[in-house]
């Protein structure tokens, strides 16, 4: 049994990482596009499907911080989705920055560690503020 929850939990990495890296793409594709001049709807979808998938995994999974930072990340990309909040400059580098601290809240969840990421906590103090705006 505990191989099999073993092996259900190292999907669970691979899979996020898979997300991870389409919400990168995702993000670098709408970059590419505001920066043109043109904000593509289908773009901003495909981020917020990456998002919500991984934070329905994170939950599954007990990841915390990786479910909460997906938690409020989706609530900010639903709120541009709608039209509610502006796609800036400033909030593309909002979005840049929570890929790089999945990387680091997936390695702590993959080690079982407790260890703090004050960089993640106040990411995700950051965008919540956003999605409550």
């Amino acid at each position: 049994m505990a191989e099999g929850l073993d092996k259900a939990r190292e999907e669970f990495f691979s899979e996020a990482e898979e997300l991870i890296e389409s919400l990168s793409r995702n993000l670098l594709a709408l970059d590419q596009a505001v920066r043109s001049g043109f904000e593509d709807p289908a773009l901003i979808n495909e981020a917020f499907r990456a998002v919500h998938t991984l934070k329905g995994l994170a939950g599954l999974f007990g990841a915390k911080r990786v479910s909460t930072l997906s938690h409020r990340l989706e609530d900010v990309l639903d709120m541009l989705r709608l039209g509610k909040l502006p796609l800036t400059a400033e909030m593309l580098d909002l979005l840049f920055r929570a890929v790089e601290l999945y990387g680091s809240a997936l390695g702590v969840e993959r080690a079982r560690s407790d260890d703090p990421l004050p960089a993640v906590d106040e990411l995700i103090a950051e965008v919540g503020r956003l999605g409550g705006a």
